[in-house]
């Protein structure tokens, strides 16, 4: 039987804004079409695992920025994680009907970089190399006006002539925890601005703070959230600077013999991709291994109003049209 007696689970948790609007549109794409022909993506919708077998085992193909692999004329949606210029342009030489499902606060982010280059600024990018979301970021602007860096010793290294201004933008989902000697090494130069991060994910910041409060309560953290997932994987390492932690997609993969040596307290979390039922299916996993363990809901970091992202409506009206449906 299963020894432990408590489970907190975390006062922030769960779905961002942005992921909620794009899970949303594309069940209503696919729903629309029906399966009456193909619908691409160029890269997972969400990196969340269970959440993308359920969308794939409903039409939904994932051609991995392979434009090779879609035909002409085909229903292309862009994950939320958004693409570069360069992707609409081949879209639009293929004729393929795009639906954008781009969260809002990631176009932002490639508006500012836009703006800052044609005011002609340079622009340190603050990112995780290879990312869908760094990717889509740095095809905006000339490779020659944006620096990427990815930590520290990356920003220390970076040069902006006395005669060139310069200002840091990041990856709308790294925390401030996490780019905070980045924004202390550019603050130190005078001529890089550092905007507040008002347009960051707000669920990241809150998420993280959120693990924070439960470490002094807990002996073990699960996280529930895919390991493609910086933000999940951002809430293991965080929780695993003072104890134990694991993440997970399904209750399938918790090891009862994770919870030895006097751990009795555990604490559960999700990430920004993770909708509520997978949280849900890994609390009841507990409840069924120790009917009598107790649950203890803490209370938010921060209070989260519900945030509604404008779905892409005309995008979607436009797929209707060519079915004869009306918008």
């Amino acid at each position: 039987m299963l020894e432990v007696e408590q489970i907190l689970l975390a006062g922030n948790r769960g779905p961002c804004g942005g992921v909620n609007m794009s899970l949303q549109a594309t069940r209503e794409v696919l729903a629309i079409v029906s399966g009456r022909e193909r619908v691409y993506t160029n890269n997972e919708i969400v990196h969340n695992v269970p959440v993308m077998e359920e969308l794939y085992g409903q039409g939904l193909v994932n051609f991995e920025n392979d434009w090779d692999k879609v035909e002409d004329n085909s229903v292309v949606l862009f994950s939320a994680h958004g693409v570069s210029p360069r992707m609409h342009e081949i879209a639009q030489a293929k004729n393929c009907l795009t639906i954008d499902v781009t969260c809002q606060l990631v176009t932002r982010q490639h508006t500012l970089v836009k703006k800052a280059a044609a005011d002609g600024l340079d622009v340190i990018y603050a990112g995780v190399d290879g990312h869908p979301e760094t990717m889509g970021v740095m095809g905006e602007i000339p490779d020659d006006k944006l620096t990427l860096v990815q930590n520290i010793e990356e920003a220390r290294k970076v040069i902006v002539p006395d005669t060139q201004q310069a200002v840091l933008y990041s990856q709308t989902t790294l925390s401030t925890f996490e780019i905070r000697e980045i924004q202390e090494e550019m603050r130190g130069r005078s001529n890089v601005a550092v905007p507040n991060r008002w347009d960051i994910c707000y669920a990241t910041d809150n998420r993280q703070a959120a693990v924070d409060e439960l470490l002094p309560f807990v002996d073990f953290v699960i996280v529930v959230g895919s390991r493609k997932s910086h933000n999940s994987q951002m809430l293991k390492e965080r929780a695993s600077q003072k104890v134990k932690a694991y993440s997970i997609d399904r209750p399938d993969e918790i090891d009862i013999d994770w919870f030895v040596d006097g751990i009795r307290r555990v604490g559960l979390t999700s990430g920004a991709s993770v909708e509520e039922r997978f949280f849900v299916d890994t609390l009841e996993w507990f409840k069924l291994k120790n009917p009598n363990i107790q649950i203890k809901q803490m209370p938010e970091v921060k209070a989260e109003p519900v945030k509604i992202f404008a779905l892409p409506q005309k995008d979607i009206n436009l797929l209707k049209a060519r079915y004869g449906e009306a918008a």
